[in-house]
């Protein structure tokens, strides 16, 4: 399934393995926004509240990790916690 977001967009990520979590140093469910690399071919990610400099790649994330949009713009919510897609693409 494919998703268009533009950058900025407000997303939970939740059903954060415990390996990515301990990596990441972020819980099992975390608020992020949706950034893209400038290059490079596997650009669409996460920037964590967390941790706002650091750039996670959905290429590099497991399956079975979910991500829901909160906002798409802070003038217009879209409904709360609706899930778009629930697994993503290994990276390796």
């Amino acid at each position: 399934m494919a998703v268009c977001l533009k950058p900025g967009a407000q997303l939970i990520v939740s059903d954060i393995p415990q390996a990515l979590q301990q990596q990441w140093g972020v819980d099992a469910v975390e608020r992020a926004v949706f950034d893209q690399k400038v290059d490079g071919g596997f650009r669409d990610g996460v920037l964590f509240h967390k941790h706002p400099n650091e750039l996670r790649l959905f290429h590099a994330m497991s399956f079975g990790i979910s991500v829901s949009v909160e906002e798409v713009f802070a003038d217009k919510p879209v409904s709360r916690k609706r899930k778009l897609f629930s697994a993503l693409l290994p990276g390796r």
